[in-house]
């Protein structure tokens, strides 16, 4: 079963990191909060608990989830752990997101380069991108999945969910892996 790992620093932006993390555990489609330390304080003070600390042994995960925020993108950015995991994760052609501000930690990676993107406004001042060409809301690219706002991934992600709902004719309860009343 593919697994996915939302990455969090200190300053992520809460909704855009825990809405993922509860929108793939609905779909059951495993998901860890990887953390920088255990507990990890997000950009309007909420504290989260990490299912584990990070440490660059994560390749055993389909796809890694970059949340935007500030400083917890600058932060990501900052990690030569989380730079060496990016460009693993490209070499082996596994799935990438970033969201809102976080492009600017897959640029400083240098995964970025002759891609589309998308980022949160004004930050593509901070992406020194030659070959890359940004471009508005959301795109889905090879592996890649960029998103510009928190809506945008929510609205993606749900409209895939109820895409294999009905592929698999699931009931609602199957597929958020709980009862509904």
């Amino acid at each position: 079963m593919k697994k996915a790992a939302v990455i969090l620093a200190n300053g992520f932006e809460e909704i855009e990191a825990l809405t993922v993390v509860d929108v793939l555990r609905r779909a059951q489609i495993p998901c860890t909060v990887l953390g920088f330390d255990k507990q990890v304080v997000g950009s309007h003070g909420i504290s989260v608990i990490a299912d584990e600390v990070l440490d660059a042994n994560v390749f055993d995960h389909d796809m890694i989830i970059l949340p935007g925020g500030m400083p917890g993108s600058t932060n990501l950015k900052s990690s030569e752990t989380v730079i060496s995991i990016l460009r693993k994760m490209q070499s082996e052609d596994k799935y990438i997101a970033a969201i809102c501000a976080a492009p600017i930690v897959l640029e400083h990676a240098g995964v970025l380069k002759g891609k589309n993107y998308t980022c949160y406004d004004g930050f593509e001042k901070e992406l020194l991108l030659i070959f890359s060409r940004r471009i508005k809301s959301m795109l889905i690219y090879g592996l890649w999945l960029e998103v510009r706002m928190t809506t945008d991934i929510k609205t993606e992600i749900g409209h895939r969910v109820r895409q294999k709902r009905e592929r698999h004719k699931l009931t609602r309860e199957e597929v958020c892996g709980q009862k509904l009343t």
